[in-house]
């Protein structure tokens, strides 16, 4: 369990669930729940997706990175000498450079604004 504290009013609490994301791949996906600890004093206070103000809305940020691509060989067919008489000179072979693309990873950032269905207090 992964657990994210804050003290104060109007702070953003940063929990990493990265773990808990793992857990929904391998299938066992109970959710996240939030409760304040602040609740024996009469209040807590969480925003939902649909707050009116956008900056006070709960999300998800989901930074992932792609890996980087494999090599894949490929095969190249490859020519054959065949001799040919001939009188006519023939043209000297040189030599190019192209340039290769290099492959590189790439990391995304996506924001999922939540919606935060919250229990009472027994």
């Amino acid at each position: 369990n992964e657990v994210g504290e804050t003290t104060g009013t109007g702070k953003w609490v940063d929990v990493p669930v990265t773990s808990i994301v793992q857990q929904w791949i391998d299938g066992q996906n109970h959710g996240l729940i939030l409760r304040g600890y602040a609740e024996q004093w009469g209040k807590c206070v969480f925003f939902s997706s649909r707050f009116f103000y956008p900056q006070f809305r709960p999300f998800l940020e989901v930074i992932w990175t792609e890996p980087t691509p494999t090599p894949t060989n490929t095969l190249t067919p490859t020519a054959t000498a065949t001799s040919t008489p001939t009188n006519t000179p023939t043209s000297t072979a040189t030599s190019t450079v192209t340039a290769t693309p290099t492959a590189t990873s790439t990391v995304e950032r996506h924001k999922l604004y939540l919606p935060i269905a919250i229990k009472g207090g027994g």
